[in-house]
C-alpha cells in the first residue's frame, strides 16, 4: 500500500534562510547612524538566492540579480523597476538620483542585490554603498 506524500506549503526550515531572515530583521531595524550595507556570501549552492528571495517576500525588498554583464545602467534601471519606476531612463547619474529618491521614500525597505560577486569586480559596490548612505535604506549584497 502506497502513502501519499505529505504536501507542505511553506519553504523548510533551512539555517541559511533564517540567518539571512535574521540580517534582514537587523539591517530594517538599525538605528540610523549604523552602516546600511552588509553581505552575505558563501559557496555555489547553498542556498543564498533561495534565502534572498524568501527574505525579498517577507520585508517587501527590491530584488535585483546581476549578471556577467551587468553595467552601472543596467544595475540601476533593474533597481528603479523593482522599486516602482516603469520607464527609468536618463543618465547614470540621474537613475542614481531617481534610486535615492525612491529609496528615501521608504527607507525600510531593502535593497537585495543577488550574484553580487559580478559586479564586486566592475567596483560597483561603492555605488550602492552610496544608495544606501543617501537614502538610509539597507542594502544586502548575496555572492560568492
Amino acid at each position: 500500500m502506497m502513502t501519499e506524500p505529505l504536501k507542505v506549503n511553506r519553504p523548510a526550515p533551512l539555517k541559511n534562510v533564517a540567518a539571512f531572515s535574521t540580517l534582514l530583521a537587523k539591517m530594517v531595524d538599525r538605528h540610523p547612524d549604523d552602516p546600511g550595507l552588509a553581505v552575505f556570501s558563501g559557496p555555489s549552492g547553498w542556498g543564498k538566492t533561495k534565502s534572498g528571495i524568501y527574505g525579498a517576500n517577507k520585508y517587501r525588498a527590491a530584488y535585483v540579480e546581476c549578471g556577467q554583464f551587468t553595467s552601472a545602467r543596467s544595475l540601476l534601471m533593474q533597481i528603479l523597476i523593482e522599486l516602482g519606476e516603469t520607464r527609468p531612463r536618463g543618465s547614470i547619474e540621474d537613475l542614481k538620483t531617481d534610486a535615492i529618491m525612491l529609496m528615501v521614500a521608504d527607507p525600510r525597505r531593502p535593497l537585495i542585490i543577488d550574484e553580487a560577486h559580478f559586479i564586486a569586480k566592475k567596483r560597483f559596490v561603492d555605488l550602492l554603498r552610496e544608495l544606501s548612505d543617501k537614502s538610509g535604506a539597507p542594502v544586502v549584497l548575496i555572492g560568492e
